[in-house]
């Protein structure tokens, strides 16, 4: 298909099936799909593939690279993080961190100043 519609699909079906997986790196063999579709010149990650990455390293407790790939998508790309994505990075940063109240407090911030960011001042 054009455009690599039907590629970024298969990996973002492929990265999609690791999150579902409980294995103990599964959020590894994602991370790898997802670095992996990065380098192929065919392929351009859309939101749905940070946001299935960001899933499967989130549930595999890696916050640390939940972080990162956020940041690489608001700062490295063009695209707009949706609610959805924000809600997702409250969402595992509560749910799967070493439950420090303040450090939950600053991401809570950092994703707050994000959606202000995008949404008010495209407004």
């Amino acid at each position: 298909e054009a455009g690599g519609t039907k590629d970024i699909d298969i990996y973002n079906k492929l990265i999609r099936t690791c999150k579902r997986s409980f294995g103990i790196r599964s959020w590894q063999v994602a991370l790898d799909l997802f670095e992996e579709c990065k380098r192929d010149p065919a392929v351009e990650p859309n939101e749905e593939t940070f946001f299935q990455t960001m899933n499967a390293c989130g549930r595999g407790k890696r916050i640390d690279k939940v972080w990162e790939i956020f940041d690489e998508m608001c700062s490295d790309t063009s695209l707009i993080p949706s609610i959805k994505m924000l809600c997702s990075v409250v969402y595992l940063t509560s749910r799967f961190s070493t439950h420090d109240d303040d450090l939950l407090d600053a991401h809570i911030q950092i994703v707050l100043e994000r959606y202000k960011h995008y949404y008010y001042s495209n407004a």
